[in-house]
């Protein structure tokens, strides 16, 4: 957060320069992929046919990394991509798209500190845990796919991002879900909550909660306690 603050202070402080903002740019970037990335995978990649220069000051060249003016906005590592990842903390403020799946981070997530310009996010099967804050997810998401973590305790439903559409929570450790059908937003197509014990639903302003809310596989009624 502090890296955050301290360039956009060096931005505004009177750098007016094109090429002297692109520095800052570029090394606020490979500052910020640096604490995401574990400093290890650079052996990994070593044996991998889907190589990366994690050593490459400019984080555009990354394999699975793209960028627009040099600004990144996608980041997508599949399984083949040999990469450990340390922190979500640190991603670039710049990022509209992030596709880890699979990719074993082993944190929790602070969706308060997630790109207030991410649209789409998939951390399925990262082995997430923890509570989950779905009241701070960035204003300009439309999908959150986290299915197959270990997230466990409360969600709530009653503030969510005005453009969301998809929400994939199935197969993890929610015990409750509670949920405002007045506050749902339109574009919201459905919220996936299916898992072996269920999350019991609890509905804030209506005796049965909104059909777009989905507690198991083949969606029938929600429960509604």
């Amino acid at each position: 957060m502090f890296l955050v603050i301290a360039c956009t202070i060096a931005t505004v402080a009177g750098i007016s320069g094109a090429d002297d903002q692109q520095q800052i740019q570029t090394h606020c970037q490979r500052e910020c992929m640096r604490k995401t990335v574990n400093e290890r995978s650079a052996e990994c990649l070593q044996l991998s046919s889907r190589r990366v220069n994690i050593s490459d000051s400019n984080c555009c060249d990354w394999i699975g990394v793209t960028c627009l003016n040099q600004l990144i906005l996608g980041i997508m590592w599949d399984g083949g991509t040999s990469v450990k990842i340390q922190s979500l903390a640190w991603l670039p403020a710049s990022l509209v798209v992030v596709k880890i799946p699979g990719k074993w981070i082993r944190t929790n997530l602070e969706t308060r500190l997630l790109p207030k310009k991410l649209r789409y996010v998939n951390f399925s099967r990262c082995g997430l845990y923890g509570p989950l804050e779905l009241r701070d997810l960035p204003v300009a998401l439309e999908e959150l796919q986290l299915c197959k973590n270990n997230f466990t305790g409360e969600i709530r439903l009653t503030s969510l991002p005005p453009r969301m559409r998809i929400i994939d929570l199935e197969r993890n450790e929610i015990t409750r879900a509670f949920v405002s059908n007045d506050r749902l937003p339109g574009s919201l197509e459905k919220v996936d909550l299916f898992s072996t014990n269920g999350p019991r639903l609890v509905c804030l302003d209506e005796e049965e909660a909104d059909r777009r809310i989905h507690l198991d596989k083949l969606y029938p009624k929600p429960r509604v306690y």
